[in-house]
């Protein structure tokens, strides 16, 4: 599943720190290093799965840079909330009203950084045994024959 950050509207790709394989028959660089065929390494950055999923639907901002969605601050919704409130839509009216609302800007900026910073550690959950549930039914004669649903047959009970 991919992990995103949002920064005013903008979704882009998380930090992602896991242990992979290169599971090629050749080499490949990673950050610096030649990783033989077959070795693990450590990959820190982009969440892979995110930068696979703006590659599909990402949208292009000015800048060049991909991500999902948009600046709330140039959104038509948004901006017809400002007017609905009384406010002008220019820099000055969207300002007032984020004033009014109480959204400060630099605070929301550093929000936006240590999340960006943080990492996601995409670990295996830990295993845990099944319970034995009743699967095939319980035997009511009275025989103690009972059938558990779980992997593989059930034990004869004799």
């Amino acid at each position: 599943m991919p992990s995103f950050v949002s920064n005013r509207g903008k979704w882009v790709p998380a930090k992602e720190e896991i242990g992979l394989t290169n599971l090629s028959d050749k080499p490949i660089e990673f950050d610096g290093k030649i990783i033989p065929p077959g070795k693990p390494f450590v990959y820190i950055g982009p969440d892979r799965e995110a930068v696979k999923e703006l590659e599909l639907n990402g949208n292009v901002d000015s800048e060049g840079n991909k991500h999902l969605g948009k600046d709330f601050i140039s959104d038509p919704d948004f901006l017809q909330a400002v007017r609905n409130m009384g406010f002008e839509t220019g820099d000055v009216g969207v300002k007032k009203y984020l004033e009014l609302i109480g959204y400060d800007e630099e605070k929301e900026k550093e929000l936006f950084e240590s999340r960006a910073e943080n990492v996601q550690a995409h670990e295996i959950p830990e295993r845990i045994n099944v319970i034995n549930q009743l699967g095939g039914g319980k035997d009511t004669s009275g025989q103690g024959k009972h059938r558990y649903g779980n992997f593989g047959d059930p034990p004869d009970i004799a």
